[in-house]
This record gives structure tokens, C-alpha cells and sequence, in this order.
């Protein structure tokens, strides 16, 4: 057998399965000088780029010249080279981090110094006398522990990556069994509209309930799948759980909601997600209006005009389409740049210190106000408090998801709850054009087209705007800024502590040149004008435009735009 069939042909080093030979052998010769032995495993970072941005011939001179560092300090029947990028060395524990950190600053200056950084794995036999190609193994998957970081590192193998290793490949063994006997279900999560505080959509968030493990937690399983490239199977069963438990919510006479279904961005490779999606929807006689599909902003990765093909099929076969977690890489801006979203949700990164730091309040006003513009619907994630559901309903997210309105539930807790009418109550679905048309009222800058004036000493700051809604002489107040707020309060309209709390009732009837105006917008479909109007010490000019008619209840939603105050 020749030289050819023990080294690597690129890098003259030992290939993978006589490195392994070697490296059985070295141990027990190690272990009997009293060594200990240790497996390092080396990864260069961002091989790929490299060989994109200086060809495969520049990428080989570089594998040789780590070849031949390696070789300088560890000797070539010590070293072997793995496949692609990968290298591995076997030598004595005791010293091996000063050699590596003289390894790693060589290295920076080898090939001229166009090299990449080096992750590298130590598995150390004192953790465990395994065999070399377990050890190997071990090695590899501390070398992977910072995938994000950009520069030379060692990490160990501890026992931390071995609980994390161990639950890998349970996950892997596993999931077959999972899906079959369905131990991964679908928990919901309300979504609140901000307009009437009722659930207008639900998340379908995966959890794996193990007969063995317990819970294990999506940020255990989830990740894996990805990494073995099975997480579109776990997309589509998660997608096929919300088909079987719409039908069972039908079958017992309770309402169903449209429930959003997170997809990974690796969905788009490994299948044609969007036909998959629609095919099952459309067996089960399920409307698409009841599904919307939910992609991180992680999609931007791959060429435009793929990500935009896909998305005109999703909005071709009547889903809707959100981009999740608006805000918490760098690409969110870009991403409503280019491609047609029918809402963002909002990280919950923005609701963090919300209490303390008003930064992050001036930001979301602005982006949901940009949203506002782009006609993008806007949902914020992570609400925990009264405080952030009022902040959130006066400047306009047209839905809120957190702890305050509801943790993730399995369906039978979901059921059990809406049938004893705990908690914020459901909408209908034949309600939501109504809202939604609410919710689209832009009460930070308004349209309105008629020409007006305002005399600055009369008035300073944000116009005060809400949206009103009428029923058999009843008015409430659906949505409103801040300063339409305390124009209410002051004028005795509504209690400071109604605030928050959903719709607010009007506490005392509006002149009748008020109500005259309100009835002559509501026929005309157009802004109407009211001057002089007064209420308490305050006279003010005003306008109102009709926004649309709830055909379930017959209650109508008009604008209100106070142009004009002055005190009397």
C-alpha cells in the first residue's frame, strides 16, 4: 500500500483515519511515560469566504502553510489533517495552552499574513479515557462552542459541552419518535389587539414534552435540528398540530383565531416550504386567512430576489407573512427596504429598562410611526407591565404579545379559558377588517386635506388624535395619543384611571354641534370640520373623518384631529 493512502495529498500531513491510528498509539505510549494525554481539534474560521474572495488555489496554499505551523510545533506523526479545514493533533496536557498561544500569534504572520483565525478543541483524557475518535469527536465540539467569534481561542471540553453533547444526540435519536407520538405540540401564545384589548391572533410556539427528559426547552432542540438540517420537519408538524387542534376547536363550537407558525430560514433550502405549507392547508379545508408565517430576519442571507420570490408565494396563496424579531440583528431596516411584509414584530429588546430609560421609548415611537407609513402592521413582543400596554396603545402598535396578556398555554388550558371567560376576551374574526382599519390611523401625524391654521400661542405640541367609535348614542374612545389623552381628562370626558385599561367610555354627552358634525362625517365618508366646540373651560376647532363600520355590531369608527385649543 502506498505513501498516498496514509497522507494528505494537500498538506503532506497524516490523513484522518491513519491520524487516528497514530494517535491510539501515542496515547498508550503518553500514558505509560506518565503523560496525560490531550486531543486538540483545529477549525480555520471563515474558510469558505476565503476561498470566494482569493479562489481554491490560494485556499490550498493556506491549508499548507497551517500544515506546515503544525508540524513546527507539534512534529507530522503528531498532526493529521480531518477533511476540508479541519485539523487534529494529539500531545501531552501539561503546558499545551502556552504552546497554543505561540501557535496562535506564528500563525498570524504565516502565508504572508493572509490567514484566518483558529478555533481549537482540547479534550483531555483526564475528563474521561475514551477512544481517540470519541476524543476527537469531543474535541470538535468544543472547537464549534464560539461559532460567532472572530479570532483565535481555545475552549475545553467540561462537562457543561458534555450535558449539551449528551442532549445533541438524544435530540437527534429522538425526534422521530417525538413527532410520531407527538410529544412536540404546539403552546399558544395570545396576541392582544391594542384597539379593544381583545386576542386577535395566537403564536404557536413548539414544545417538546419528553417522557424521560421532561420539558426540554425549544433553545435545546431547536438548534440541533438546524444543525442536522431537520427543522423543516419540525416546521411542518408544528403546522399539521395547528390543523388538528383548529378542527377539534370548530368540533366543540370555539372560536379559532389566526395562529402564526415560525419558520427557520433553513425551511427555504431543504423543501419548498411555501408549497408544503399551502398543500396541508388546503386538504384540511382550513382557510390561509388562519395562517400566517412568521421569519426572522435571518432570510436576508440568501440573494434577494429568492427571498422576494418566496415571499409573493406566501401572500399568493392568501398567508399572511411577519418578519419576527424586528431589531435584534443588523439587517432589520434593510429587510422592510426590500421586501413586502405584512407586519414586523418587535424585539422585546425594545421593552427592556423600560422603566428607566426613555431612549428606547423615542425609538419605538419613531420605527412604529415609520411602520405606520410603510403600512406595515406593528406587534411588540416582551410586555410585562400596565405601564408599557399605555405607552404601547398611544403611540400606535397595533398589537402586543407578552407575560401581561398571557403565557404560552397547551390547547386544553386555551380551551378551558376561553370557555369560563377567563381573561381578555376573543375577537371575532369577522371583526378584524374593522379593527384593522382602526388600527391603521396614523394619530401622530394627520392626513387631513383640507386647508387649516393654527395660530402657535393656541397651540403647541402633537396634535391631540384618537379614533372614536359610535353605538346607539354611546361613544368610547378605541385609540388616542398622549395629548389627546389629558384634553380628555381635563375636559371631563374620561377618568385618568380608565387609562389602559381598553376602551374608554365617554362619561358626559358632547354639544350637540358635536354630534351633528359626527352623524354629517359618517354619511360623507369625508373629513368634516367643526369650530369653536366647547367643553369645560376649553374651546376648540376640530375635525373628524369617518374610518369604518363594524358589521357585527353596527358600531361605527370615526378619527378625531383637535387642531385648535384655547381656554374660555
Amino acid at each position: 500500500m502506498g505513501k498516498d493512502n496514509f497522507y494528505d495529498m494537500i498538506t503532506g500531513l497524516p490523513n484522518m483515519s491513519y491520524f487516528l491510528q497514530l494517535a491510539e498509539v501515542g496515547k498508550q505510549t503518553m500514558l505509560k511515560n506518565g503523560e496525560l494525554p490531550v486531543l486538540l481539534y483545529f477549525d480555520l474560521k471563515g474558510m469558505k469566504f476565503f476561498n470566494s474572495k482569493y479562489g481554491l488555489k490560494e485556499g490550498d496554499i493556506l491549508l499548507n502553510a497551517m500544515a506546515q505551523t503544525l508540524k513546527r510545533f507539534f512534529s507530522e506523526e503528531n498532526c493529521g489533517r480531518m477533511g476540508q479545514d479541519h485539523f487534529a493533533v494529539f500531545t501531552k496536557e501539561e503546558g499545551v495552552e502556552d504552546v497554543l498561544n505561540e501557535f496562535f500569534e506564528v500563525f498570524k504572520h504565516a502565508n504572508e499574513g493572509r490567514t484566518l483565525p483558529v478555533h481549537v478543541g482540547i479534550y483531555s483524557i483526564s475528563f474521561e479515557d475514551v477512544s481517540i475518535s470519541t476524543a476527537c469527536d469531543r474535541a470538535k465540539i468544543a472547537s464549534d462552542k464560539d461559532k460567532s467569534r472572530y479570532s483565535s481561542t481555545f475552549t475545553y471540553y467540561d462537562e457543561q459541552l458534555h450535558n449539551h453533547s449528551n442532549r445533541y444526540s438524544y435530540v437527534l435519536n429522538n425526534f422521530d419518535t417525538a413527532i410520531k407520538e407527538k410529544w412536540i405540540r404546539p403552546y399558544y401564545q395570545p396576541l392582544v389587539r391594542s384597539v379593544n384589548g381583545k386576542v386577535c391572533d395566537e403564536e404557536a410556539l413548539a414544545r417538546w414534552i419528553d417522557p424521560e427528559e421532561g420539558m426540554i426547552p425549544p433553545n435545546e432542540f431547536i438548534y440541533v435540528l438546524e444543525d442536522a438540517r431537520l427543522i423543516h420537519l419540525l416546521d411542518l408538524h408544528i403546522l399539521e398540530m395547528v390543523i388538528e387542534d383548529m378542527k377539534l376547536t370548530q368540533k366543540m363550537g370555539l372560536p379559532i383565531l389566526p395562529v402564526s407558525i415560525n419558520l427557520s430560514k433553513y425551511d427555504f433550502q431543504l423543501c419548498d416550504i411555501v408549497d408544503e405549507i399551502n398543500k396541508r392547508v388546503t386538504a384540511a379545508g382550513i382557510s390561509p386567512k388562519y395562517i400566517t408565517l412568521e421569519v426572522t430576519e435571518s432570510v436576508s442571507t440568501f440573494e434577494k430576489d429568492f427571498v422576494r420570490e418566496q415571499i409573493e408565494k406566501v401572500h399568493a396563496a392568501g398567508f399572511k407573512i411577519w418578519m419576527d424579531d424586528f431589531g435584534s440583528g443588523y439587517s432589520s431596516l434593510n429587510m422592510l427596504q426590500s421586501f413586502d411584509f405584512d407586519a414586523i414584530k418587535f424585539d422585546m429588546i425594545f421593552l427592556k429598562d423600560f422603566a428607566e430609560s426613555k431612549r428606547n421609548h423615542i425609538i419605538l415611537k419613531e420605527l412604529i410611526q415609520m411602520a405606520m407609513k410603510l403600512d406595515i402592521d406593528t406587534v411588540v413582543e416582551g410586555v410585562e407591565t400596565t405601564d408599557q400596554a399605555r405607552f404601547l396603545r398611544e403611540i400606535g402598535a397595533n398589537k402586543m404579545q407578552g407575560y401581561y396578556w398571557g403565557k404560552p398555554n397547551t390547547l386544553e388550558n386555551k380551551h378551558l379559558i376561553c370557555k369560563t371567560s377567563i381573561g381578555n376576551p376573543t375577537e371575532e374574526f369577522a371583526e378584524t377588517e374593522y379593527y384593522d382599519s382602526i388600527s391603521k390611523a396614523n394619530l401622530l401625524e394627520p392626513d387631513i386635506e383640507a386647508d387649516y391654521y393654527i395660530d402657535p400661542e393656541e397651540y403647541f405640541g402633537p396634535h391631540p388624535m384618537g379614533v372614536i367609535e359610535v353605538k346607539d348614542n354611546t361613544l368610547r374612545v378605541l385609540r388616542y395619543n398622549k395629548t389627546y389623552a389629558m384634553f380628555l381628562i381635563n375636559a371631563k370626558f374620561i377618568n385618568e384611571e380608565d387609562l389602559g385599561t381598553g376602551e374608554l367610555l365617554v362619561r358626559r354627552t358632547p354639544e350637540a354641534s358635536f354630534m351633528e358634525t359626527l352623524e354629517r362625517c359618517i354619511k360623507s365618508g369625508k373629513w368634516e370640520s367643526l369650530q369653536g366646540t366647547i367643553a369645560e373651560n376649553f374651546k376648540s376647532d376640530l375635525f373628524l373623518k369617518y374610518i369604518s363600520k363594524n358589521e357585527v355590531t353596527n358600531a361605527v369608527a370615526v378619527e378625531i384631529v383637535i387642531v385648535s385649543i384655547t381656554t374660555v
